[in-house]
């Protein structure tokens, strides 16, 4: 999982803070893990007549204000109480931004993008496979929920984990992505295949402020947003397509490197 910062947290009053942040910030990442497609499975999907492909709600969109961010070093220095009031402060505030920027200009989660771009690049390696994006998202991903609904042999699911906007101990305006997919078996209810994208600037070559990634409707943040969306989906095939015991590339994406980022303005 990334973490948002290089910080040492060496005390429980820090710790504590984190874990109140990390219900906003990093939780929805934490659990998830690579799981590799085995052989036998890569056969069985690929003689199935149909593949189902699922996407969830929108994830919460997170930013991180001035005032969350005084909020949440106070809350380390101020020991477990400071922490429990600073977390919780923080975690309100910066869910409420996020909340107004997506009214505001319009920000979509990626999760449709993502889910787009996967299907297009795995029609490729399934020709026999009839790939069917259903619509309506889903809100339970429990595992036995698949065949609660009925489906039946496996399935394709692609969730938006996290998205959001600042780094609480560094830059305002970095921007963070965590995406998923996982192939379920859904008559076991079983995960056969997960891979996971992860995406955080880089901070020593992004200079944006979040005025510079508001203005124009948010036009720098949504060709941001919009590259890492595609990046992800590269990275989800990349790891579908890679065999157990083969290596490849890491999971996670940082700004300046696998992923392109948005020109600033003039």
């Amino acid at each position: 999982m990334i973490v948002y910062a290089a910080v040492d947290i060496e005390n429980e009053s820090r710790c504590f803070l984190l874990l109140v942040l990390a219900f906003v910030l990093v939780l929805p990442a934490c659990a998830a893990k690579t799981i590799p497609l085995a052989d036998l499975d890569r056969s069985r999907l690929s003689t199935q007549t149909e593949l189902k492909v699922y996407h969830y709600k929108p994830a919460p969109f997170t930013v991180v204000t001035t005032g969350a961010k005084i909020a949440t070093m106070t809350g380390i220095a101020f020991g477990a109480i400071g922490g429990a009031l600073g977390g919780g402060y923080a975690a309100s505030a910066m869910a409420s931004e996020g909340k107004q920027w997506v009214n505001t200009y319009g920000l979509e989660d990626p999760v449709l993008r993502v889910k787009s771009r996967l299907l297009s690049l795995m029609g490729n390696t399934l020709p026999s496979v009839s790939l069917r994006p259903i619509q309506e998202p889903l809100i339970d991903d429990a595992l036995t929920a698949a065949k609660a609904r009925g489906d039946v042999g496996i399935i394709l699911e692609v969730s938006t984990r996290s998205w959001s906007v600042g780094n609480p101990f560094k830059s305002l305006s970095t921007y963070q992505y965590w995406g998923q997919a996982r192939l379920v078996d859904a008559t076991e209810a079983k995960i056969i295949w997960q891979g996971i994208c992860k995406f955080q600037d880089d901070e020593s070559k992004e200079n944006y402020t979040q005025d510079q990634l508001k203005a124009d409707n948010a036009a720098i943040l949504k060709a941001k947003i919009a590259e890492v969306a595609d990046s992800c989906a590269d990275q989800l095939f990349e790891q579908f397509s890679s065999k157990p015991g083969v290596p490849k590339t890491g999971t996670t994406s940082e700004g300046g490197s696998s992923t392109k980022t948005a020109p600033a303005s003039p």
